[in-house]
């Protein structure tokens, strides 16, 4: 259930009811309709199930991977290698970013620029593969919508010469 209140002499706020049973609040209302109309759209959500917490996607992160490291289950050299790139390429980076902040072109750029750094394409695309799957378990613990990183589909492609047959 979500409520809205006054929280100032023009600001509004939704208060809602999370499933722990603490209570959220999402400011910045201009109007009560805006924030009804806002806390209407919260509680349709959460009847579909589809409701995420704002909170969630505030998460950085590094908060992130404290949960993350405790659930993976992987043999102990992958975990090795893991926590070697996210030490060492990851979290210099990314480390104090908001989840529901990254986005696919921001998560493209970096990758661009270590490649320029002189890092080969597969190494690259093997670090984005693990920082796709941190964000896939995020998505999935309803911390953000979704996962935002995508394939990359435009941009350079390596295709093989073409040589003329001969006649």
């Amino acid at each position: 259930m979500a409520w809205v209140e006054q929280s100032g002499s023009n600001h509004w706020r939704v208060r809602f009811r999370r499933d722990d049973g603490t209570i959220g609040s999402i400011p910045g209302f201009r109007s009560e309709k805006a924030a009804e109309d806002h806390a209407n759209d919260l509680e349709s959500d959460q009847r579909r199930g589809t409701w995420l917490d704002p909170t969630g996607g505030r998460t950085t992160v590094e908060e992130w991977l404290t949960d993350w490291w405790d659930a993976l289950d992987v043999d102990v050299r992958t975990e090795d290698n893991y926590r070697s790139i996210v030490r060492n390429h990851i979290v210099p980076h990314w480390g104090g970013t908001a989840l529901a902040d990254i986005t696919n072109l921001k998560v493209q750029a970096w990758a661009k620029q270590l490649r320029a750094g002189h890092l080969s394409p597969v190494t690259v695309a093997g670090f984005v593969k693990l920082f796709s799957q941190i964000l896939t378990d995020a998505a999935e613990d309803k911390l953000i919508i979704a996962n935002p990183i995508r394939p990359r589909r435009r941009g350079r492609r390596n295709h093989v010469a073409r040589i003329p047959e001969k006649v």
